[in-house]
């Protein structure tokens, strides 16, 4: 299994940068970063990296934190991280692994609200950095069924979101578009993706390869979606006709 780079997400090939979870650009660059003392509002809430709860995000790659820490270490942290009062993390989960970069598990700046909102991941990345492929079709799988029932008069509707979902998605459309509108991608692109993703979770060593390789920026969706298309038709040729019918014969030189 491979290992990134904490703070750059490169892969990682050399045992003690394995170890460190860092490489050797990253580390020099952080050696010459004053981490010796946290800056940040002096009336801010604080409370320790280690107790706070990260659990079923959507976003996974953090990308390049590099500018981010240094950014904290020469201005403070100007934007707490969101958490629960239970210390689940809300929003801000680049900004806590880049204070554990810097600090370790020095007491952080965060704000607390009563309850989990997980559309709040979805406002803090979408003017930020892209989702990747994977995560946008993880967010369109996790809000489909509350739109859907909300479209039938939120029958049967699921309990264990928050009870604003409704109201933040509430609007004239398909679902597709719908969520593709939050998370900033157009429904075509969206529909596309969900496809790419659905194709490599039902048959992982025909697509899952490709879906990484959208995720990495080495393919475009575009791209992707045409061999999964290609191969759906492959696989499912239509059928032909019943009874008698004309055919045309060729045999080229």
């Amino acid at each position: 299994m491979s290992v990134q780079c904490k703070v750059c997400g490169r892969e990682l090939t050399d045992p003690n940068s394995v170890n460190r979870g860092i490489g050797p650009i990253c580390l020099k660059a952080l050696e010459k970063i004053d981490a010796t003392t946290p800056r940040y509002a002096e009336e801010a809430k604080t409370e320790l990296p280690s107790n706070i709860i990260v659990e079923g995000r959507f976003r996974k790659e953090l990308g390049d934190l590099l500018p981010l820490i240094k950014s904290i270490s020469k201005i403070g942290l100007l934007h707490p991280i969101i958490i629960t009062k239970k210390k689940r993390l809300v929003a801000g989960l680049r900004r806590l692994e880049a204070w554990k970069a810097l600090y370790e598990d020095a007491p952080m700046p965060v704000n607390i609200i009563s309850e989990y909102l997980v559309d709040a991941e979805i406002e803090e990345n979408t003017v930020r950095q892209d989702f990747l492929a994977s995560e946008m079709a993880a967010i369109y799988e996790y809000f489909k069924p509350q739109i859907q029932l909300d479209a039938k008069g939120r029958q049967g509707a699921r309990t264990d979101l928050d009870s604003n979902i409704v109201e933040i998605f509430h609007n004239v459309g398909k679902t597709r578009d719908i969520i593709a509108k939050k998370i900033g991608v157009s429904g075509r692109t969206l529909e596309k993706v969900v496809k790419i993703a659905t194709a490599a979770k039902e048959e992982p060593e025909r697509f899952e390869k490709l879906l990484n390789k959208v995720d990495e920026g080495k393919t475009s969706i575009n791209y992707a979606y045409d061999v999964v298309s290609r191969a759906e038709r492959h696989d499912n040729p239509p059928p032909l006709p019943e009874g008698k019918y004309d055919v045309i014969y060729a045999d080229p030189p």
